[in-house]
């Protein structure tokens, strides 16, 4: 096991009478040997007062990650003692609820004040306690820090989920917060104050998105949210089509079981009646994906169809601009923020754009699946550890293991959607309306790319490190 940098084992020294509440971290975990360790030992060693501190890992694991955190923590705690922490390695019978019922356990097992939950693809910093619960938070109920991005460079695939995911954050949680508007919790990276999750009936695992199952009913009884964008918890992006395609597919699913569930509870309760309606069309927004797909339907036959009467470009051109244009000038203008060059900013936003579009067939169908179908299966968005953090990536054969191809069935329904968004963009032009056809071929690159992606190649790993 390679040694953590000397600065990452020393801890900076805390008061000991040092008036801070309590914290337990709860790291919940199922088959995760690649970056078991990893998170383990950067939760292990966030900075607050020991006597204050509880480490929790929530182990529902079927294969060897158990026995990697029990010699994780062991090596852990002779190399950086931490005398008066508690430390729990937490292992369930049976998985019930999946995540909600892992985290749920842990809560009856603390009486902390705060509870901070890292999932664990996550990599924390130290100082992530001491920056989230800076300042007053006595008027604050849920706490939500912004995600970073640890393998965004990896491939064209985790450079697009990591634009929608900057501005998904800086964007649309920024703004809410600002404005006093619903955003939920988002699974991991933040904090919440145990006695709000009592209140609001605890974890429930009736839903595939627990989290936001939580904060709907939270927010629904007026527990208070404070949005962090200045502090960030870099995270592995999935790395393969099948992972991002299984975690999305789950979050749309989810999103719509919530809605149908909880939606009641948000217009009955004593939010503003406008902040009522934005929650519930925040919720459902999910709902876009089968309208996003009904569009790449239907734009060629309304081309033919506008051909054969009065043909009117410009009221189609401003019809797609008006809806696209926001997304393009947000997801710009965040990628600058990050210090993106402006050509650089445009080429992602693209590719960003190109890989949403392949998302609405998997997104449209689970949205849809989820208003109609309680529960499921909660699938677990595979991992295979990423070369840019400080534990080398698998080997070229563990690594395929632990990230699938997509399904034969997945990759022939997306190499549809490709054919037809080809064969609209080529109607369109030959009917003489090429300056509808930049949406279809987004849609083709988008489609394309998911349909012959293949796995990129990881970088080096500098054997003398893994020693």
């Amino acid at each position: 096991m390679r040694r953590p940098d000397s600065s990452a084992m020393h801890l900076r020294p805390l008061d000991a009478d040092e008036a801070s509440p309590t914290v337990t971290v709860q790291v919940p975990l199922f088959n995760e040997p690649a970056v078991a360790a990893r998170v383990v030992e950067a939760c292990y060693q966030l900075q607050w007062p020991n006597q204050q501190l509880c480490l929790q890992v929530l182990d529902d694991s079927t294969d060897e990650t158990p026995a990697i955190v029990a010699a994780t923590l062991v090596d852990l705690q002779q190399r950086i003692p931490r005398a008066g922490m508690t430390v729990q390695h937490l292992r369930r019978v049976d998985r019930s609820a999946y995540k909600a019922g892992a985290l749920a356990a842990g809560l009856d097992a603390t009486e902390s004040t705060w509870v901070a939950i890292f999932d664990a693809d996550f990599l924390p910093q130290a100082t992530f306690l001491r920056e989230a619960l800076s300042g007053s938070v006595d008027d604050v109920d849920v706490i939500q820090c912004r995600w970073g991005h640890l393998n965004a460079d990896e491939s064209w695939l985790t450079e697009a989920q990591a634009v929608f995911l900057d501005a998904h954050f800086t964007l649309d949680h920024q703004a809410r917060a600002d404005d006093g508007r619903f955003f939920p919790f988002n699974g991991t990276a933040g904090l919440w104050r145990r006695q709000c999750i009592i209140d609001a009936g605890g974890w429930d695992g009736g839903t595939l998105t627990e989290d936001l199952d939580l904060s709907a009913r939270a927010w629904a009884m007026g527990a208070r949210f404070r949005y962090r964008d200045d502090v960030v918890v870099p995270a592995e992006l999935p790395a393969t089509p099948t992972a991002w395609l299984s975690q999305q597919h789950r979050w749309a699913q989810g999103s719509m079981q919530v809605l149908r569930r909880h939606g009641g509870t948000i217009w009955r309760s004593q939010r503003p009646w406008w902040a009522r309606i934005d929650a519930l069309a925040r919720m459902a927004q999910n709902l876009s994906f089968p309208l996003l797909l009904a569009v790449m339907v239907l734009l060629p036959a309304a081309a033919v169809e506008r051909l054969v009467g009065s043909p009117l470009p410009l009221v189609d051109v401003l019809a797609l601009g008006l809806g696209v244009l926001p997304m393009v000038v947000g997801f710009y203008v965040v990628q600058r923020r990050r210090g993106v060059s402006p050509l650089g900013a445009l080429r992602r936003v693209a590719g960003a754009l190109a890989a949403g579009t392949a998302l609405a067939l998997n997104n449209g169908r689970a949205a849809l699946r989820g208003l109609v179908l309680k529960g499921g299966v909660f699938v677990r968005t595979p991992k295979a550890g990423t070369s840019t953090t400080r534990r080398a990536s698998l080997s070229p054969a563990k690594r395929a293991q632990a990230l699938p191809a997509m399904p034969r069935i997945h990759r022939l329904a997306v190499a549809v959607v490709c054919v037809w968004s080809l064969a609209g963009a080529i109607a369109l032009t030959v009917v003489g309306r090429p300056e509808l056809t930049v949406f279809m071929w987004l849609a083709v690159w988008g489609t394309a790319r998911l349909v012959w992606w293949r796995p990129p190649m990881p970088p080096a790993v500098d054997a003398a490190a893994l020693s």
